[in-house]
């Protein structure tokens, strides 16, 4: 207690530690969910362009745009599009 003015002073350190604690723990949690998010997605990005590879490697290049313009053809034609309102 201060004599003079008789009010307690309270230390701050333990409070400002605490709180200090909380947002390392906190910002811990942030990072390891942000590289965990990551390494599936790249996974995920990984694996689909080793399947269009393999995709466009079994195809062949003559084979892939051939059924590429046969499906654009198909797309543009009026009889496949949808009926009227």
């Amino acid at each position: 207690m201060n004599n003079q003015t008789g009010v307690t002073e309270k230390n701050s350190s333990p409070t400002l530690g605490r709180f200090a604690a909380k947002v390392a723990i906190v910002a811990a949690i942030f990072g390891i969910t942000i590289v965990v998010i990551g390494n599936v997605l790249l996974g995920a990005v990984r694996d689909v362009v080793t399947d269009v590879t393999a995709t466009l490697q079994q195809s062949g290049g003559s084979q892939f745009w051939a059924k590429m313009e046969h499906n654009l053809d198909r797309a543009a034609d009026p009889k496949y599009g949808l009926p009227p309102g």
